[in-house]
């Protein structure tokens, strides 16, 4: 009976060990608030109508996101994975074609950052 209980602490301290490093991975790995401020550069570029300006913050974030792109899909289901991977395309098309739908789609990835790229995603 003893020789049970000491295993059973050795698992829960191995798992608690094992939860915090994966905590750790996912936190650096993520960067969200990189993102966060690439965004609201490319939020400012759009407003003030630099479009050159804004492709650059867009390609920065597109790049930052490419870069995590694994990551976040690890950490989360189908659905959100593709509909952040869809916004994203949209913002840089947006972008690109100098439209002014690029501030919805702005405001739509700051919004949904919290579903897609926190190591452990909101509900």
């Amino acid at each position: 009976m003893l020789i049970g209980a000491d295993i059973r602490r050795k698992l829960t301290f191995v798992w608690l060990v094992l939860f915090l490093l994966m905590w750790i991975v996912f936190t650096v790995c993520f960067k969200t608030e990189t993102m966060r401020s690439q965004l609201e550069a490319v939020e400012q570029a759009v407003t003030n109508k630099e479009w050159a300006r804004a492709e650059k913050e867009t390609e920065k974030f597109t790049a930052t996101y490419n870069a995590r792109k694994y990551f976040i899909a690890i950490n989360n289901s189908t659905e959100i994975n593709i509909t952040f991977n869809h916004t994203v395309e949209q913002l840089y098309i947006a972008v690109k074609n100098k439209q002014d739908s690029a501030m919805e789609y702005t405001g739509l990835l700051k919004a949904s950052l919290g579903y897609a790229v926190r190591p452990f995603a909101e509900p």
